[in-house]
């Protein structure tokens, strides 16, 4: 890697990088576009209701309920990662968990020019 190449991956890391859930109306909207670039990047397809239902109702399945919860980390005002927690819906047939005690990860991803930077 060249000098300049170096320089310019210290000054991404070097930025500030915000972790948050989502307040408004404008940040759900950058999230779902953050979270439909990055599916039909990494797995080649695009919107699929019965895969994506969540991402078009993020309220509903993550921020009303009270054990779920869904960050976002931007930079400069830019989505660059999502995570969202869910606790156990029991949407998977043979496991058999405790849905008080269990949780499940979802929509974890990073934007491919942060990621192995620590987000």
């Amino acid at each position: 890697m060249n000098e300049g190449a170096k320089n310019t991956e210290k000054q991404k890391v070097m930025e500030i990088i915000t972790v948050a859930e989502p307040m408004s109306e404008s940040e759900l909207e950058s999230i779902r576009n953050f979270l439909f670039r990055i599916i039909r990047r990494e797995f080649g397809f695009g919107y699929i209701p019965e895969y994506h239902r969540d991402i078009i109702n993020l309220e509903e399945y993550y921020l009303k309920p009270p054990r779920n919860i869904f960050l976002f980390a931007s930079q400069g005002g830019r989505v660059i990662g999502t995570l969202g927690l869910r606790a156990y819906d029991r949407e998977f047939e043979g496991l058999n968990y405790d849905p008080e005690t269990t949780a499940s990860l979802w929509r974890v991803f990073v934007d491919e020019d942060h990621r192995r930077m620590g987000v």
